[in-house]
């Protein structure tokens, strides 16, 4: 296994995911189950929301998006990877960890995923669906909670996340990794394939790869 900190600086790079558009899958997700019909696709919402409220606008609940994201998926991938270790036994490779296992292992992470991310996730759908000029920033959402629904309101619908949140990561993980093994199959001398003993050779190759790549574009844009 990777070292924690590389585990946990994928989850960390994962988080840049949710930056994108934020604003605009909410406002038109909130439209369509409302039933109403200002905005005809993703793309209009986006253009509307830009020439409404300009950038700022567009990417409206960034902060929260952050806050709910960066720790959340550092633990989901941390998690994953350390169950997954312990769950295999002595003698055996983690590489050939069985399904319930592995199943198991991102279930678990799963749940602690949203357990970590649903208060910021309360918060920032509050934030973003709101009529403008309701709330005048980030704490103004989470005392205007807490006034009217007490420190309960930042885990509502945790009942309903906890039942998806298993067996959808369950299923995530278990295709990641019957993905991984395809590509295995297909290419086994593809880099993600080597073992454990092997990563620091390939890691120093890698490194002279980048260094090379790096002087090869100072060499291009001078």
């Amino acid at each position: 296994m990777g070292s924690s900190k590389q585990v946990l600086r994928v989850g960390l790079t994962c988080a840049v995911d949710g930056l994108l558009l934020t604003e605009t899958v909410l406002v038109f997700q909130t439209q369509s189950s409302s039933g109403q019909g200002r905005y005809a696709g993703p793309v209009d919402c986006a253009l509307r929301l830009y020439r409404e409220k300009g950038v700022r606008g567009v990417y409206r609940g960034t902060v929260l998006t952050l806050i709910r994201d960066v720790p959340s998926n550092g633990v989901y991938f941390l998690t994953y990877e350390v169950l997954k270790h312990q769950l295999t036994p002595d003698g055996e490779s983690v590489h050939r960890l069985s399904t319930p296992r592995v199943l198991l292992a991102g279930g678990v992470a799963g749940l602690l995923n949203w357990l970590i991310a649903l208060p910021a996730d309360v918060l920032k759908s509050n934030y973003q669906t709101a009529p403008d000029g309701r709330y005048r920033g980030l704490r103004d959402v989470l005392r205007v909670l807490l006034r009217d629904e007490g420190a309960a309101g930042l885990y509502k619908g945790l009942s309903a996340v906890m039942l998806r949140a298993f067996p959808a990561n369950a299923a995530c993980f278990l295709g990641f990794e019957l993905a991984l093994k395809g590509l295995h199959h297909l290419a086994p001398d593809w880099p993600a394939s080597v073992q454990p003993s092997e990563a620091p050779n390939q890691q120093m190759e890698l490194q002279k790869l980048s260094r090379a790549g790096s002087s090869t574009r100072m060499l291009f844009y001078s």
